[in-house]
């Protein structure tokens, strides 16, 4: 709730502003990385190799991660997490951020996802990257009764036996689902957005 209130005050432009030329940019923790995108981003964490944040007066104020591509392996990295500090505007962070890693990393491309649900992809376009395409939608599980969403990585076929109480290995990914209680939600999918080097 606390981050889509973030968000929120982010458009009506209701935030906290600091420019990126008063920041430095350092590469941090694991757990620096995770503690904060857990309460930042509305994703939470993410699996990365690289984790560049953003400090004023020595504290955290905007993290961008970067690692292998999940979905596409025809990149070299995929830019996986970007967010600030709630109810916080860092004016050029994301740059910033980005032009540090192209230094020190050199990478020939990068892949990205932009969410269709809360995002137009308006920062990728300011940071250099190229419009591809619109996904499908994607689709999660979740029980009426938790309204916890749960990705589809989690119930893909051949884990259903573990995960669920009840599993018949005739009966579809869907169908097990259904008979355990769960139902399907979709979102908007993503928009792809490439940046290659040369």
């Amino acid at each position: 709730k606390q981050i889509w209130e973030s968000l929120l005050n982010s458009k009506l432009g209701k935030t906290n502003k600091l420019h990126a030329s008063i920041c430095k940019v350092s590469e941090i923790s694991l757990k620096a990385e995770k503690d904060f995108l857990e309460k930042n981003h509305l994703q939470g964490k993410a699996a990365s190799s690289v984790k560049l944040g953003l400090y004023y007066n020595e504290e955290l104020v905007s993290l961008m991660t970067f690692g292998k591509p999940r979905y596409n392996k025809n990149y070299e990295y995929e830019l996986i997490r970007f967010c600030s500090k709630l109810n916080t505007r860092v004016n050029g962070g994301a740059s910033k951020l980005l032009k540090y890693f192209e230094r020190n990393y050199k990478p020939k491309s990068i892949i990205s996802y932009a969410n269709r649900r809360w995002s137009k992809g308006n920062l990728y376009e300011k940071l250099g990257f190229e419009f591809i395409k619109y996904t499908s939608p994607n689709y999660f599980y979740f029980k009426p009764s938790d309204g916890i969403l749960y990705t589809r990585q989690k119930f893909q076929k051949h884990k259903l036996k573990d995960n669920l109480e009840t599993y018949y290995p005739d009966l579809t990914e869907s169908e097990n689902m259904f008979n355990n209680g769960y139902r399907k939600i979709f979102d908007s999918g993503n928009i792809l957005f490439i940046k290659k080097y040369k």
